[in-house]
């Protein structure tokens, strides 16, 4: 059977299996540690013994995967937008878990028409080994109670009602419908060739966006799922769950449509096309909306000003989980701050040029220690640690309460130390460690009156400019060698203390940008002029 993809390309597949609604979500036996030796046998092995129909699956729906204080915020937009379009699709909005929604959270969203799913309670009755964010996709798709389902990332928002892609000629004719993203990762060539494929000359799937029929796809999505139930294995080639579901076709030989309409970009957004080639999602995949509206406006985003209303709205009826925040000491006199910007020898530019940033802000009158190590290829992450634990070291023997290091490669808020010492976590020594630096990374909790965000410290990484306590100080100094990697996140899982504050806006932004222009780790609420006091949005 020959099917025809959007510009004419040509899919060998298999005739479609006749429609059902029922359909089997048991494994053949096992989840096995895969390699590269065996990754092929095992997924061949997985497709022959692939389970007979059971479960029932009935009518269309939307499915969105989302929890925590971000994505709830973005889930809130998008399903604001999906009512405002026209949209009445039953929606499922499926997470992991009592620590990513709250009965307050759910409570909010049964009046829209969500249900909302904790996958770990279905996973009790059907096991999933590894279940993350990524991973939760492919099982939500599968687990739900739709047998045709319109699958979005939370922070997509659609322009127009999306219900009209069912009916239209080229899901009908092939039951699946799938999104380009912007090129291919090199590393991606070596699992099509592990698992016995020659890789098409296809763009790669972007999974932000994804039109299903379940009865008649179920093998193929029953494929991804296998291949996301493998992620240690799989992911170590792919870019997260995206590509699985091209594999999964792939391998099935079975047809779907793609649309070749290619990405258009606007800051921080990939705007994704219907088979006609007109706008209909906006995958906000970069600076996800905030619950604080710092998201700086952005040219040719449309209905801008209905997504910033459905925040303002939000606002009103949550508090962004505030009754789980660290308690506030007793108000006493403002902290004393210490400041050390760490740079290497050969790096005078970018030095010179954050020195002057510091010079050209209101915190000019804070001196700045300078702390300089020579340049060590082989083992660039250990002199730079050795250069903190120095830092640090040294911070426990001055009387200042709080240390900031700063990145030698920074622009700096004009505003910075009005900003700093108008915050009232840090006024109010809330937070044992924290950082003036925010690149969007996602909250357990939001203060929207402190213009806090507390993040847990597993997923800190890096910083560009961490205040950390003396207590935390001492501690770290004292377990330094029990842990290794990037110092950032050495001091991280060493401070003894569950979520670290950020200030939102981000009161420092990385000047260095890479070989494409585009800056390095991003902090898209940044702005030189912003001011304590300022209006949001």
């Amino acid at each position: 059977m020959l099917i025809t993809q959007g510009d004419g390309d040509r899919l060998f597949a298999r005739d479609p299996i006749e429609s059902t609604v029922t359909w089997s979500l048991s494994s053949p036996p096992g989840r096995i540690g895969l390699t590269e030796r065996t990754a092929r046998t095992e997924c061949e092995r997985f497709i022959r013994l692939l389970p007979s129909p059971s479960q029932a699956f009935d009518g269309r729906g939307v499915i969105l995967c989302a929890g925590g204080t971000r994505y709830f915020t973005c889930a809130w937009v998008c399903i604001q937008r999906l009512r405002q379009s026209g949209c009445a699709l039953p929606i499922e909005l499926w997470y992991l878990g009592d620590d990513e929604m709250t009965d307050e959270m759910i409570q909010l969203l049964e009046p829209w028409g969500v249900v909302c799913v904790d996958a770990h309670q279905v996973r009790a009755t059907h096991p999933f080994s590894e279940l993350g964010g990524w991973e939760l996709k492919a099982y939500a798709i599968a687990r739900s109670r739709f047998a045709e389902v319109l699958f979005l990332d939370a922070d997509n928002v659609v322009v127009r009602n999306p219900e009209y892609l069912f009916d239209t000629r080229e899901y009908l004719e092939t039951g699946a419908m799938f999104w380009p993203d912007y090129g291919r990762f090199e590393k991606t060539e070596e699992v099509w060739r592990l698992l016995g494929m020659d890789r098409p000359d296809h763009p790669e799937f972007e999974s932000g966006q994804m039109l299903i029929d379940k009865r008649r796809c179920w093998e193929p999505l029953r494929l991804a799922l296998w291949f996301n139930e493998h992620s240690d294995f799989f992911y170590r080639f792919l870019h997260g769950d995206k590509e699985t579901f091209h594999l999964a076709w792939r391998k099935w030989e079975r047809p779907f449509h793609f649309i070749h309409t290619p990405i258009h970009t606007v800051a921080w957004t990939m705007c994704q096309h219907d088979p006609s080639g007109e706008r209909l999602f906006q995958h906000r995949n970069s600076d996800k909306w905030s619950l604080h509206l710092t998201n700086p406006r952005v040219d040719d985003f449309w209905f801008d000003d209905e997504c910033r209303d459905a925040i303002a709205n939000l606002r009103i009826v949550w508090d962004g989980n505030r009754s789980r925040l660290p308690k506030a000491r007793a108000r006493r006199r403002p902290p004393t701050l210490r400041v050390v910007l760490l740079t290497q020898e050969h790096r005078t530019m970018q030095r010179d040029a954050t020195l002057k940033e510091w010079q050209g802000s209101d915190a000019r009158a804070i001196p700045v220690e300078v702390l300089t190590r020579a340049t060590d290829p082989l083992d660039e992450e250990g002199a730079e640690s050795e250069q903190v634990f120095s830092a640090l070291t040294s911070f426990l023997e001055r009387d200042a309460e709080y240390l900031l290091l700063l990145a030698d490669d920074l622009e700096i808020s004009s505003f910075f130390w009005s900003a700093l010492r108008s915050w009232r976590p840090w006024i109010d020594r809330q937070f044992k460690l924290g950082s003036v630096y925010h690149p969007g990374t996602s909250e357990r909790v939001c203060d929207v009156d402190r213009r806090a965000d507390w993040i847990e410290t597993d997923r800190i990484y890096s910083a560009s400019a961490l205040l950390v306590s003396k207590s935390v100080a001492a501690l770290v100094v004292k377990r330094w060698a029990e842990v290794g990697g990037h110092w950032a996140r050495r001091i991280a899982l060493l401070c003894d203390q569950e979520l670290v504050a950020f200030h939102n806006p981000s009161l420092v932004q990385n000047a260095g940008r890479g070989l494409c222009g585009f800056r390095s780790h991003e902090a898209p609420s940044f702005v030189r002029s912003w001011r304590p006091g300022a209006a949001a949005g």
